[in-house]
């Protein structure tokens, strides 16, 4: 729910300031980690699910695993965070993606 409410309030940040004219999701996305939300998106950006009848996955959002760890590796370099302490809160898969992108990052 926090990274719906999250791509909510950017849509209306984004459009409420004349930012954009025409729809962006991706840009969207991307503005949650300018306001601290971020880590919300990219941990809902790709779920798994098991009950007792059905195990399955479910994508949330317009931006991949990858995208996202990507993204947040850019936003820790601009604020020269070598090791952020809000990393440890992204999801395995995320946090492995972010990872690789510092990584990735620092030597390019």
């Amino acid at each position: 729910m926090v990274a719906t409410l999250a791509h909510e309030l950017a849509h209306i940040k984004l459009f409420g300031e004349g930012r954009l004219t025409e729809n962006d999701e991706q840009l969207t996305e991307l503005t949650t980690i300018i306001f601290g939300l971020g880590i919300f998106n990219a941990n809902a950006s790709f779920t798994t699910f098991r009950d007792f009848r059905s195990q399955g996955w479910q994508k949330q959002g317009y931006l991949t695993q990858m995208d996202w760890g990507y993204a947040l590796a850019l936003f820790a370099r601009l604020r020269q965070q070598t090791d952020p302490a809000w990393a440890e809160h992204l999801c395995k898969n995320v946090r492995s993606d972010f990872l690789k992108s510092q990584l990735y990052l620092s030597a390019h």
